[in-house]
Formats: C-alpha cells, structure tokens, sequence
C-alpha cells in the first residue's frame, strides 16, 4: 500500500473557505499528470474544505477513481484518526489536506 500526501492547489483569497484559484486548478491538473507515471491509487480522501475537496475532484477525475470527505483532516486536527485508517488500507490511497497537517 502507498500512501501519498497531496496539499490543496492554490485557493482563491476571497472567502473563508475559498475554493481553487485558475491557477490552483491548473497546478493540480499538472499535478495529476505526473502523478499518473508512478502511482494509481484506489481512493483519494480529502478535507471538509473547498480547496481540498475541488482538488480532489480534479484528482479523482484524472484518475477515474471515488473521492471521500473525510473528518479529521482540515489544517490542526490531530493525525491519529488517519492514521487508523491508513493502517488498514489494502490499496493505495491519496489524501488531500492542508498545511500544517501534512
């Protein structure tokens, strides 16, 4: 099982829970692509935020794969509840969140 950690693409500066930037879905959109030459993972989990969840949808479209908001994975929360779930993951898994959480 491979676990890879993703932040959210840039977010706009305009609300408190912003969603992706033009430049923000660009960036993960490229980041897709050279995701896509090492891994493929079965699943993307991502934060309640907007950012984190527009970029997982990006994500999971690039990789025709399910996207699942999970609690437990916005800026300060504590990363034993992931780390639950991590351990018994199967398959590869992505999980987008946000600084300083990664």
């Amino acid at each position: 099982m491979k676990l890879i950690l993703a932040r959210h693409g840039q977010a706009e500066n305009s609300s408190i829970d912003p969603g992706l930037s033009d430049a923000g879905r660009e960036a993960v959109r490229r980041m897709a692509g050279h995701l896509a030459r090492f891994t493929a993972p079965a699943r993307i989990l991502h934060s309640t935020k907007r950012r984190a969840r527009e970029t997982a949808e990006i994500l999971g479209g690039s990789f025709d794969i399910p996207v699942e908001e999970t609690r437990g994975l916005t800026p300060h929360d504590p990363v034993e509840d992931l780390t639950a779930d991590v351990n018994h993951a199967a398959e590869d898994l992505l999980v987008v969140s946000h600084l300083p959480y990664l």
